[in-house]
């Protein structure tokens, strides 16, 4: 009757935990109780050395963030009002 049993457990378990994750901001004293007294150990975070660095997609965002930071300070200096699309953008 149950072929899938542990599977099944497994997967109920994956729900259970994101649940209470999703609900942790909201009540976290009852989730931190919950998971604490939990039998399973909760997955751990990476450390920022195990993340995977990828060069072309940093130098990609530290170019975004020096586009973004140039219009910020065009509209600030222009008085323009940061939500005010602009219709024309020159970069060099």
């Amino acid at each position: 009757m149950y072929r899938n049993h542990k599977s099944s457990l497994s997967s109920l378990q994956i729900v259970l935990q994101t649940a209470i994750a999703l609900f942790s901001p909201i009540i976290p004293h009852v989730t931190h109780y919950i998971s604490s007294n939990s039998e399973t150990e909760s997955p751990k975070w990476p450390l920022y050395e195990e993340i995977p660095r990828y060069e072309a997609i940093e130098q990609m965002c530290e170019e975004a963030m020096r586009i973004v930071h140039e219009i910020r300070r065009y509209k600030s200096e222009n008085c323009i009002a940061m939500n005010h699309p602009l219709n024309i953008l020159y970069y060099i």
